[in-house]
This record gives structure tokens, C-alpha cells and sequence, in this order.
């Protein structure tokens, strides 16, 4: 039995549960040892049970009144959930700012942070952090999550075109000798023609959703013409061009 086999066979059974669902995806993408990924598991797991001590009831013996107060520390001795380099804040993080803001909204939401101050595990409706100021969002998030406002251009034939100000990213791996898995879904997809039945590529990539046009005219869909920006995720190539985007139902 080997040392992951082993720790693997001492943990209670939710932790375990816990486990192949952190693992899976690290270990298909083979970058990490199953010992180091369940290093970080571990440490992840350590790090959300430190910042709750436990309960104290405060009793008052004349009527018979009870307190209950609930204490929370925040451990400082572990480094950086993102970047595992050192001992700091989120807010801090230099990698963390300079990341995309789908694996920066990706990362909260996987390990359960305050949307709005990116500091502790609570609910955002409780937080007292103020909400986002940038372009006057006013939503309740940190500025770290915030996207920009789309804005409004015109086009020469007076089509009602919106510049989007951060680019879409379609992501494309040439490999050989090996099988790839898609996942799929198949949908009905409801228009004013009627509904047509079609298959789905699920993308957790990407960062929107494509549909053929073809497809579109045969629902009888209408939308607005936007300026979209494609490029890939390894070079500095983009291809612009006008789509149209529209609302449907699944």
C-alpha cells in the first residue's frame, strides 16, 4: 500500500467524498502527484475547520437567559490558497489579480469565499464590505470580480452594434495518438418556428455560448449584431468579427 493509499484509508468518510470530487479534474490533467494534490486537499480541508473554534454557551443563573457565542479565528500560519507561495491575503495576491476573471470568480466559489470582500467564508448578504464602485456597478461583489460595462457604438449602417471590452477565449489543443472525450448533452431548443432538437458541447472553458447559425434561422431567432473578439490561449492571435446575439430557450 502506498502513502496516498494509506492517509486515503484514515479519513472519515465525508472527507473522502470531498476528495474525489478535488481530485478528478487535477489528476486527468496530470500536472501534480496524487501525493502532492492530497497535500493540498488536506491543507485546504485544515484551513476551513481552523476558522471556527468551538461554541460557548454562557449561562445566567438567575433567569435562566442564554448566550450563545460563536467564535471565529483566522489562521495566518498557511500560505495563499491561489498561489501557494506565501503567507497573504487574496486581495493581495499578485497572481491572483493577474489571472483571468472566470478562474478568479471560479476560485471563490470553489473554496466558498465572501464574494464582496474576498477575506472570509461567510454570506455576502452579511458582509459589511462595501459593494463594487467601478462604472458605478453598485453590485455586491470586490472590484477584483468585477466586468466591465459593454458599450454602445454605431455602426455605418445604422445596426446597433456593443463593443465587448474583454475578449472571448476559445481554447485549442493539437495532440496525437489519444482519444478525446467530449461532454455532451442533447437539448430541444425552442423558437417562433417551433422547437428542434440539437446536441450541446459543454465547455467549461469557454466564456460564451455558441450556437450555428443555420440553426438560428431555422428557429427563427432574432437578435442584435455585436462585435465579438475570438482569440486562443497560447498566442497573441485574434480574429474579430460581427455575430449576432439572441436569446433562446432550452
Amino acid at each position: 500500500m502506498n502513502i496516498v493509499s494509506l492517509i486515503l484509508s484514515k479519513l472519515p468518510t465525508v472527507l473522502l467524498s470531498k476528495w474525489s470530487d478535488y481530485s478528478f479534474p487535477l489528476i486527468t490533467e496530470g500536472k501534480k502527484s496524487r501525493l502532492d494534490i492530497l497535500a493540498d486537499f488536506l491543507q485546504e480541508e485544515a484551513v476551513k475547520i481552523s476558522t471556527t473554534s468551538n461554541i460557548h454557551l454562557i449561562g445566567n443563573n438567575f433567569n435562566r437567559v442564554h448566550n450563545t457565542v460563536l467564535v471565529t479565528t483566522d489562521n495566518h500560519d498557511f500560505k495563499c490558497l491561489y498561489c501557494r507561495v506565501s503567507k497573504h491575503k487574496l486581495t493581495e495576491c499578485k497572481r491572483f489579480k493577474k489571472s483571468l476573471r472566470k478562474d478568479r470568480w471560479r476560485h471563490v466559489k470553489r473554496h466558498g469565499i465572501c464574494y464582496k470582500c474576498l477575506l472570509s467564508r461567510h454570506d455576502r448578504d452579511t458582509c459589511p464590505a462595501a459593494p463594487c464602485d467601478i462604472e458605478n456597478c453598485g453590485q455586491s461583489h470586490h472590484r477584483l470580480l468585477h466586468y466591465p460595462i459593454t458599450k454602445d457604438i454605431r455602426s455605418p449602417g445604422n445596426i446597433n452594434i456593443k463593443e465587448i471590452t474583454e475578449s472571448a477565449t476559445v481554447t485549442n489543443i493539437n495532440l496525437s495518438n489519444c482519444k478525446v472525450f467530449l461532454k455532451t448533452v442533447p437539448i430541444n431548443i425552442h423558437g417562433p418556428n417551433g422547437v428542434i432538437s440539437a446536441t450541446a458541447l459543454l465547455d467549461d472553458g469557454s466564456t460564451v455560448s455558441l450556437i450555428d447559425y443555420e440553426l438560428v434561422k431555422k428557429l427563427g431567432l432574432n437578435g442584435h449584431k455585436q462585435i465579438m473578439r475570438v482569440s486562443g490561449a497560447w498566442n497573441n492571435n485574434s480574429l474579430e468579427c460581427v455575430c449576432e446575439i439572441v436569446d433562446l430557450s432550452v
